[in-house]
């Protein structure tokens, strides 16, 4: 047996593009593989980043929320695609309107609506979400 590049690669692409995780309530959110070499280079820079603006120096350890922070911030660049289905109520009436899909609103989803938190934290710390996904996909092409 040898190594296929060529599956290998096709593998990565798929991980770079993403899976469509449920999060309830008709609402879903894309996101790539979070083990990716590309989010562990921006979680260093976002930690850099973070003590420039907040007076800390190197070498001291960060808060749980502040470490939290970071992490978001990484994830929303290199993990997080987008999101569908998301709304929210307007100012005015109270009617619903979608949610933008921006850092801002992000942070705000991670930091204080729990079932978003837990199914984004859920996806990115279960090993076998993307080889789950091959052997589906594999399934339903032989089954087909």
């Amino acid at each position: 047996m040898a190594l296929n590049i060529s599956k290998e690669l096709e593998e990565q692409a798929r991980r770079e593009e993403g899976l469509w995780v449920d999060v309830g309530s008709g609402a879903s959110v894309l996101m790539s593989d979070p083990r990716s070499n590309a989010f562990q280079k921006s979680l260093q820079r976002e930690e850099t980043q973070y003590r420039k603006r907040n007076g800390i120096r190197k070498g001291k350890d960060l808060t749980t929320d502040e470490r939290a922070d970071v992490m978001w911030r990484a994830m929303f660049k290199n993990v997080v695609r987008e999101w569908k289905g998301f709304v929210t109520e307007d100012d005015k009436g109270g009617k619903e309107k979608p949610l933008e899909f921006t850092l801002e609103n992000f942070l705000f989803l991670m930091n204080d609506v729990w079932r978003v938190r837990e199914a984004v934290m859920a996806f990115a710390a279960d090993d076998e979400t993307f080889d789950d996904a091959e052997d589906r996909e594999e399934l339903a092409k032989n089954s087909g």
